[in-house]
């Protein structure tokens, strides 16, 4: 991303972050009109057909970026501005109006108000694996992805033993297929027998209702939907129908 972004003939003003939309499903930008971001107080981003949005003249700090769309939920992220361009990859959630792709599974669900949840599908055929043993207390991983680049993905880490948690991979390492984590691994996770899947969160609204889209191909695959304390499994289905109230 250039350092000077030309508005005009007359003015040169100065990008000081960039955040691409990208849909968390398919793995690719948003373009066109289909979502937005902003930054609350600040002025609207340049939207570059390519899917970037730039905001210019930020002062230092750390700022909050909102995304949604006609097809996309609401999602937010925290980005520090500093010296040179910053850069921000925000995934987006698909909602009730996107056309789901086939291998595909949709959520419809009930919980308590304001309920924070997360989807996660497993199947004969792991979108992500280790390539190296991960020891307790590491801000980095190897690992393979099949499909679109991982950078940004939530994902679900379950070990042999029996330990589990989610971490968020936040930009690319210095060797190849190692990315940087969001937070130090609080479990050791061995190469051979860890499975890895993609999560999908969401929010149950005012009335309790949910909505979500998990990928899981294979029809042997469980899809795993948790919040408020509570975990249900179920077998893939192309549409489920999900409680988590007790």
């Amino acid at each position: 991303m250039d350092r000077l972004y030309s508005i005009s003939h007359r003015a040169l003003m100065r990008a000081s972050l960039a955040v691409l939309l990208i849909d968390d499903l398919t793995g690719k930008p948003i373009t066109g009109s289909n979502a937005r971001a902003w930054i609350e107080g600040a002025k609207p981003p340049v939207k570059k057909s390519d899917g970037w949005n730039v905001f210019l003249e930020l002062p230092r700090g750390s700022y909050t970026v909102i995304a949604e769309g006609g097809m996309y939920c609401r999602s937010s992220a925290e980005a520090a501005v500093s010296e040179g361009v910053g850069t921000l990859l925000l995934r987006l959630s698909p909602n009730r109006l996107y056309r789901l792709p086939s291998g595909c599974v949709r959520i419809e669900g009930q919980a308590a108000p304001g309920t924070q949840i997360s989807v996660y599908a497993q199947g004969k055929q792991p979108a992500c694996k280790l390539l190296k043993d991960s020891p307790a207390g590491s801000t980095e991983v190897t690992l393979f992805c099949s499909g679109d680049p991982p950078v940004g993905k939530l994902l679900r880490f379950s070990s042999p033993e029996g330990v589990s948690e989610t971490v968020r991979l936040t930009a690319p390492g210095e060797a190849p297929d190692l990315y940087q984590l969001s937070a130090p691994l609080e479990n050791a996770y061995p190469r051979s027998g860890t499975l890895i899947a993609p999560v999908t969160l969401t929010e149950a609204d005012d009335k309790g209702r949910f909505f979500a889209v998990v990928r899981c191909a294979s029809p042997e695959g469980t899809v795993t939907v948790e919040g408020g304390g509570v975990s249900r499994e179920y077998q893939r289905s192309n549409v489920l129908t999900v409680s988590l109230v007790d």
